[in-house]
């Protein structure tokens, strides 16, 4: 086996408005660090703020999505009855049109996430939403619940990964240069590729 972007012409899931993954039931472990290879082309057009790659499905519930802006930026977003707080890390862009790894931690503690983008730490932001809270919902993948699924995921997707510890740098490095994901604190790999 191969890192996934080694194998330029491998193919993953392409997402669109009217298909989705959903998880078999609730994870009962938080997500601390969440990765993902994604290929986003370069220029978007549409109405919409952000794509959606994992985010608990529930339409009145407290949610959470791992997710990537219109603008390529790599975003963490939280919802609950007193609203949405959406966290960007403006310093990454994963709209290539080519094979990108990104990956999102977060320091339970300190309540700061960051972000890393093939590798590289490409940004940090304070949350202010309890990283350690479980839902009662299951993950959804590649779409979103509302009903005009305005934050479906375009492009492909050739992996989701989720850990219940904040993986380290050279986990990172590590995670995207293997393709097969560390067993440690591993909740869930989800393998879409061709």
């Amino acid at each position: 086996a191969v890192p996934f972007a080694a194998e330029t012409d491998r193919t993953g899931y392409t997402a669109s408005r009217d298909t989705y993954f959903l998880a078999d039931e609730p994870y009962s472990e938080p997500i601390l660090t969440f990765e993902a290879w994604v290929n986003i082309p370069n220029r978007i057009v549409g109405s919409f703020s952000r794509m959606t790659i994992l985010s608990t499905y529930g339409w009145y519930n407290d949610t959470l999505s791992f997710c990537v802006t219109k603008e390529g930026y790599p975003c963490i977003v939280y919802s609950d009855s007193e609203g949405t707080v959406q966290y960007n890390f403006k310093d990454g862009d994963v709209r290539e049109e080519k094979w990108m790894h990104m990956a999102i931690t977060i320091d339970a503690e300190a309540k700061i996430a960051y972000a890393y983008v093939n590798g590289e730490l490409v940004g940090e932001r304070k949350i202010d939403f309890d990283p350690l809270k479980t839902y009662s919902t299951p993950y959804m993948m590649a779409n979103d619940s509302t009903s005009a699924k305005i934050y479906a995921f375009r492009g492909q997707l050739g992996s989701v990964t989720v850990y219940s510890d904040m993986r380290t740098a050279d986990e990172i490095v590590a995670d995207m240069n293997s393709d097969t994901p560390d067993t440690d604190n591993l909740i869930a790999h989800y393998d879409l590729s061709g």
